[in-house]
């Protein structure tokens, strides 16, 4: 499950881990989180949760611009590919639901394989 409350638990757990140079939370109330891992100054992880609307968006941000994400609303998830960030990839693996943690390892995975780490 994720919610604003997991997440906020999870981002406790990764302020010491030495991938992220400096993570900030930009909006944080009892429903809602929005945060920033950063990578480097041009690369970071962005999560935004919104318990009451039922709204995820957890993406990887490459210079301005969303390179990979994957996005829960309403319950329903779709991701957004590496190979081709516009796209909407509501199939099987687009659809699979994932935590907060669970999203941080397949980013790490995809940004060593396109050698960005």
């Amino acid at each position: 499950m994720i919610d604003t409350a997991s997440i906020s638990a999870a981002l406790r757990s990764l302020a010491d881990d030495p991938l992220f140079a400096r993570i900030e939370v930009l909006d944080l109330t009892r429903n809602l989180i929005k945060a920033r891992l950063y990578l480097r100054e041009d690369l970071f992880i962005q999560v935004y949760r919104n318990d009451r609307s039922q709204v995820t968006n957890l993406l990887i941000v490459l210079e301005g611009q969303r390179v990979f994400a994957r996005d829960q609303i309403r319950g329903s998830w779709h991701r957004h590919p590496f190979e081709n960030s516009a796209e909407h990839d509501t199939g099987p693996e687009g659809q699979r639901a994932v935590t907060f943690l669970e999203f941080i390892e397949e980013a790490r995975q995809l940004l060593v394989e396109a050698r960005l780490l």
